[in-house]
Formats: structure tokens, sequence, C-alpha cells
């Protein structure tokens, strides 16, 4: 018995012995004979303890280091021409400090980092010219800090990040001109601080980013030159920081923003040249910070920003958007009736143009609502004859129209005993309209 508790302590002694780590002080790789000689002078180490740093253009494989598991600092591998692959690197599973692979001419693929699990700073993917896929890194699940991936003129997939589900700071992904979507984050539900799209001329699409339900910081998407919509963020619920989308030439909506409810920050929606709507914004209930609407050639109204909290709106700025005229949302005509902050508000369409011709159009709102509210048509469903009920005064014209839009009767102040006993049955719609107008409300009609 003594025997064997005596083998199975030297066993795990051994295995103790074998884990040890080495370099403390750290080690730079920069010829291919220091790669190939690091096992024979280290026979022991799986450990490095300090940082690594592979470079130069004499390296152009990392075989000599197949034995290395774990790297208490950080890891570079930067400015080499020769190496082509990560092969050799196979074995590590966990770096302690950040994980920087830049300006390398040859490197196509993260191939060889397939056992990396873990970063506990940074990841940095910068500048390497022939890189076209992350794939290499498709088990490694955690970055703690901030993951940037920039200025890669051939990256055209990151599917290889597909194991990653959350970052503790900030996800860059800027100046990729050939990255054309983003799958691969499909298993991403949070982000710590900043998110930042950027520059990807080839971005048609956000999808991949299908889990995110929060930003902490900023959300930046700008100058995607081919991105149409934003469909991809549909599960993003809050932004904790503040919320940019502009210059992106071909965006057409906000489509992917219906489940946004929050945004800790400012709103900036502008240089947007083709936007035609903000309808998906219409969850938003909440901001804090100033709320600017700028240069959005094609944009007509704020429809989509009525429940945004007033009191959360600090200034305001509508400027330079050349058919915007509906601009009298309650979000809007809150902040205005109660001062809540500046207000600039200039070279739009009429009706938007100046702030008394917004609050105006409030006041209308106003009026309309309260019609829209006491508005009635009996009997509905009917059969001979229907009244319509105005306690407002204000609804001066009616119209009936059928199903296909084609105009039946228009009615002009006498409301009472209206008949429709020779309409066939189905289903109307009433128009009213007020005396400028003006249409108030569409409402349906049952004929039976």
């Amino acid at each position: 018995m003594r025997k064997i508790v005596l083998l199975i302590f030297t066993l795990v002694l051994q295995n103790i012995t074998s884990a040890q780590g080495c370099l403390p002080e750290g080690i730079i790789f920069e010829t291919q004979d220091q790669v190939n000689s690091f096992a024979a002078e280290n026979p022991e180490c799986t450990f490095i303890e300090g940082n690594v740093t592979i470079k130069g253009n004499e390296i152009t494989d990392l075989t000599g280091l197949e034995g290395l598991t774990n790297i208490g600092g950080y890891l570079k591998i930067i400015i080499t021409d020769s190496l082509t692959s990560l092969s050799g690197l196979d074995s590590l599973t966990a770096i302690g400090g950040y994980l920087w692979v830049s300006s390398n001419t040859l490197l196509s693929s993260l191939n060889g980092l397939e056992s990396l699990t873990s970063v506990g700073s940074f990841l940095t993917i910068y500048n390497n010219d022939t890189l076209i896929t992350l794939s290499g890194i498709d088990n490694l699940s955690t970055v703690e800090d901030a993951v940037w991936i920039r200025e890669n003129p051939n990256l055209i997939s990151i599917e290889g990040m597909a194991s990653l589900t959350s970052i503790g700071a900030e996800l860059w992904i800027r100046n990729n001109p050939m990255l054309a979507s983003l799958n691969g984050l499909e298993s991403l539900d949070s982000i710590g601080d900043y998110l930042s799209i950027w520059e990807n001329d080839s971005l048609t699409s956000l999808i991949g980013l299908s889990e995110l339900t929060f930003v902490g910081g900023n959300l930046n998407v700008g100058e995607n030159s081919e991105l149409v919509n934003l469909n991809g963020l549909n599960e993003l619920s809050q932004v904790g920081g503040n919320f940019w989308i502009s210059n992106n030439s071909a965006l057409l909506s906000l489509e992917g923003l219906d489940q946004l409810a929050t945004i800790d920050g400012d709103i900036n929606i502008s240089d947007n040249n083709f936007l035609i709507g903000l309808e998906n914004l219409s969850v938003l209930s909440s901001i804090s910070g100033e709320l600017r609407i700028e240069n959005n050639a094609f944009l007509t109204s704020l429809n989509g920003l009525d429940n945004i909290d007033p009191a959360s709106i600090y200034a305001l700025y509508l400027q330079n958007s050349e058919l915007l005229a509906g601009c009298a949302v309650p979000s809007i005509c809150g902040f205005l009736e109660n001062n809540n902050g500046p207000a600039v508000i200039s070279d739009n369409a009429s009706g938007c143009n100046n702030r008394s011709e917004i609050e105006s159009d409030c006041t209308l709102l106003s009026v309309t609502d309260l019609v829209k509210a006491n508005l009635m048509i009996y009997p509905n469903p009917a059969k001979d004859f229907i009244s319509i009920a105005d306690p407002s005064g204000v609804v001066q014209r009616s119209e009936i129209l059928n199903s296909t839009g084609q105009l039946i009767i228009s009615i002009e102040n006498n409301f009472g005993n209206i008949s429709i006993s020779s309409y066939p049955p189905g289903l109307y719609f009433i128009k009213f309209y007020e005396k400028s107008g003006l249409l108030i409300t569409t409402e349906k009609l049952v004929i039976q």
C-alpha cells in the first residue's frame, strides 16, 4: 500500500514539475534558429510566464513551439514577411495578457490556434495583408478586454469567432474593405463597452450579431457604403452610451432595431443619404442626451421617435434634411413645450423648418388626438344607416371607400343618418378630414 501511495505521489510531483513555468522575463523570437532551439533549451517548459514576441522576416514556421500550452503575459506575432501559418502553437490553450497579430504579410488564416480558449486582455487582428479568414480561433470563448479587427485588406470572413460569447470591453470591426458579413459572431450576447462597425466597404448586413442584447457603451455604425439596413441587431434592447448611425450611403431603414428600448446617451442619425424612415425605433422609450437628426436627404418624418420620454432629451438638433416635414411627434412636441434644452431647427422642409412651425403642428396634433379619442361611428357593423359623432366639431368632411380604395361617397358637415343600404356587405373605410383638408384619421366600417 505504501508503495502505491509513493508511486501516486511521485507521478503527481512529476506532473507539477513538468507544468512549472519558465522565462518569467519573457522571450523575443526574431530568428528561425531561436524558434527551432526553444524546446531543446527549455526541455520542461510548457508555460512561459512572461511575454512572448514573435517577429522578423527570418521566421517561417513555429513548429519548434509545439509543446507550449500557456503564456502568462502577452503574445505578439508581428511584422513577419515569410510566416504563412501559426501551426506549432496547436497546444496553446490560454494567454494571460493580450494577443496581437499584425503586419504579417503572408499569413492567410489563424490556423494553429485551435486549442486557444481564453485571452486575458485584448485581441487585435490588424493590418495583415493576405489574411482572408479568422479560422483557427474557433474555440476562443472569452476575451476579457477588447477585440479589434482592423485594416485587413483581404479579410472576407470572421467565422472563426463562432465560440465567442462575451467581450469584456470593446468590439471594433473597422476598415476591412472585403468583409461582406458578420457571420461568425452568432454566439456573442453582450459587449461590455463600445461597439464600432465602421468603414467596411463591402458589408451588406449585420446578420451574425443576432444574439446580441446589450452594448454597455457607445454603438457606432458608420461609413459602411453597402449597408442597407441594420438587420442582425434584432435582439438588441439596450445601449449604455451614445448611439451613432452616420455616413452609411446606402442605408434605407433602421430595420433590425425593433427591440431597442433604452439608450443611455446621445442619438446621432446623420448623413445617411437614402434613409427614408425611423419607424423601427418605435419601442425606444428613453435616451439620456441630445437628439441629433441631420443631413438625411430622403427622410420625410420623425415617426418612430414618438415614444421617447421628452424629459430624457437634453438638446435637439434637426437640420439640413430637405424633405423632413413631419417633426410634430409626441417626444419632440413635449420637449419643445417644456423647454427642456436648446433646440436648433433649420434647413428642413416646410413644417419642420423652424421651432414655430413644429409647435404649430404640435398644437394641431393635440387637437387631432382629442378628435380620434372621441370620434364615434354607430352602429358598426351596420346595415341601413350610420351616424358619426364628433363632439370636438373639428371634422368637416368624411369619405367612405370600399376595400379596394374606391371612393363611394363624400359627406360634408351633416353626419347623421347616412344611408348605406345600397352598398354590398363587406369591409369599408371612412376617412375624416379637418377644415384645411388635413386627414385626421381613417376608421373601419363593416356593412352587413
